[in-house]
């Protein structure tokens, strides 16, 4: 059996919470080592969620022509046909030039990857082990970050075949026997990963059918920002049946996924993709030896510096929970580093953005409208409507809007919420002025490239300022223009 020798610092799982908290400790100066049991380094985002799923969208958006249809019609395709090969080519070209920079960025910063399942046999001590060997080893730190990420949910009572019945690594399971894009779907779970699939079928062509078993989804969404994305997914033919619960989900004898509902019909399509929760990646851990908390959903319990119960171990990214997102988990497995090495740190977390990369996109940060309102704080909302702004227009992607809340008193600035080409990345502008505590005025007063999308910002702006005197001519995120046009 081996001895990896001792670390100042270990991240179980080399994930974005794994990487990003194993880096910042190397690039203060401490030995570090990352665990990793798969082959390659990247995790679930690089291998099977984050990563393939949005080069998978980009191939779609472009084979499909989804920008190009406002211009050239709806039957425009930048491929008269579009066939699985070619989204999957895309997705193998960019999983490989991922896994090489990861490993170049790991490698310059002397960190050490020991490939194998960790175990804990004490609070500073992990034993290495792989299935074909099995214990290869065993290793010791000082401090240790949790960062091994989540799996599909696969209840039992689910038969799945990886062909019919998939779970949410779709595609990109080893186990996956689909080899085709099908001509129907019913998506199970109205959530992020859900939602993202269903608007992917939807440019492929396919009908599309999405069960949730509550009424509400998406619940952290901004609500008018919600409903003017089902409201384009209902145009595009998608069918929502929310608030029935499930009673039997099989593969029925003309080899179709069915779903059996509560008062409801039946639901019949070609394939059923379930996407209805993640089980958190704790089960080899031996956990319990240690006496780590973890909650009824078997998240780990972390205080708000991602500290768990004992002092020197600490958790990151979907082991620990929402919002579960690559981008928000790499952050979290930073700050672990430095409070577990001792690190300064300014706290921004209270203007995480979230992306959600649904087509249109989504994309918020701060407070939403529903949560202002609760809290009884004076606000003030500006919005600009895509189809005001030139950049839109030039590559046909009108179908958006951007929100700004504001202080009434102070103007400044609350949350900013965005639908539409680009949300994500523009979501950055908002969020580096809310962060700073800039106002509304700031938008007003700046110059913004012309044509770009961050014109949006002083639109909005203007609109903002204008409803404090009753004058804004838009009101809602729906008005004057339609925003659904060319979708």
């Amino acid at each position: 059996m081996k001895n990896f020798g001792h670390f100042d610092f270990i991240s179980i799982g080399s994930g974005p919470a794994g990487q990003k908290g194993a880096l910042q400790a190397a690039k203060a100066g401490y030995k570090v080592a990352i665990i990793e049991r798969r082959p390659s380094v990247g995790g679930v985002s690089l291998h099977s969620g984050t990563i393939p799923s949005k080069t998978m969208r980009s191939a779609i958006i472009y084979l499909t022509g989804t920008l190009q249809k406002h211009f050239y019609g709806k039957k425009f395709k930048a491929r008269e046909s579009v066939n699985l090969k070619d989204i999957t080519f895309r997705i193998k070209h960019v999983l490989d030039e991922e896994v090489n920079v990861l490993n170049s960025q790991l490698e310059r910063n002397n960190i050490q990857i020991i490939n194998g399942q960790a175990s804990f046999l004490d609070k500073n001590s992990l034993e290495i082990s792989c299935k074909e060997k099995g214990i290869i080893g065993k290793v010791t730190a000082d401090k240790i970050v949790i960062a091994t990420g989540s799996l599909p949910r696969r209840p039992k009572s689910i038969p799945f075949d990886y062909k019919t019945i998939l779970d949410g690594n779709l595609f990109f399971s080893s186990k996956n026997k689909l080899d085709h894009i099908p001509n129907s779907v019913t998506i199970m779970g109205a959530g992020v990963i859900g939602l993202e699939y269903a608007c992917m079928f939807l440019q492929l062509g396919c009908d599309v059918t999405i069960i949730n078993q509550r009424e509400e989804f998406l619940t952290f969404v901004d609500n008018e920002l919600l409903m003017l994305f089902k409201s384009y997914m209902e145009k595009l033919g998608a069918k929502f049946i929310l608030g029935h619960n499930i009673q039997k989900v099989f593969v029925n004898d003309d080899s179709l996924g069915q779903v059996d509902l509560e008062n409801h019909d039946s639901i019949i399509n070609e394939i059923i993709l379930y996407t209805m929760g993640r089980t958190p990646c704790t089960r080899s851990l031996n956990l319990d030896k240690i006496g780590i908390k973890i909650n009824d959903r078997g998240n780990i319990v972390v205080n708000d510096d991602y500290q768990t119960n004992i002092k020197n171990i600490y958790a990151a990214g979907d082991i620990i929970g929402f919002p579960a997102l690559a981008s928000t988990s790499a952050e979290q497995g930073r700050i672990a580093a430095c409070h577990a090495l001792g690190l300064s740190w300014t706290d921004y977390r209270t203007s995480f953005p979230y992306g959600i990369y649904t087509i249109p996109a989504m994309s918020m940060c701060g407070k939403t409208e529903e949560e202002l309102i609760a809290e009884k704080v004076p606000y003030a909302k500006g919005i600009a409507l895509y189809c005001e702004i030139a950049k839109a227009a030039m590559r046909g992607g009108e179908s958006g809007a951007l929100k700004i809340l504001f202080h009434k008193e102070t103007r400044k600035i609350l949350g900013v919420h965005v639908i539409g080409d680009q949300a994500a990345e523009i979501i950055h502008i908002g969020q580096a002025v809310m962060t700073l505590d800039g106002t509304i005025d700031y938008f007003v007063n700046t110059v913004f490239n012309y044509p770009t999308y961050a014109e949006a910002y002083k639109v909005a702006a203007f609109n903002g300022i204008n409803s404090l005197t009753g004058n804004a001519s838009i009101h809602s995120m729906s008005d004057n223009c339609d925003i659904l046009k060319g979708c």
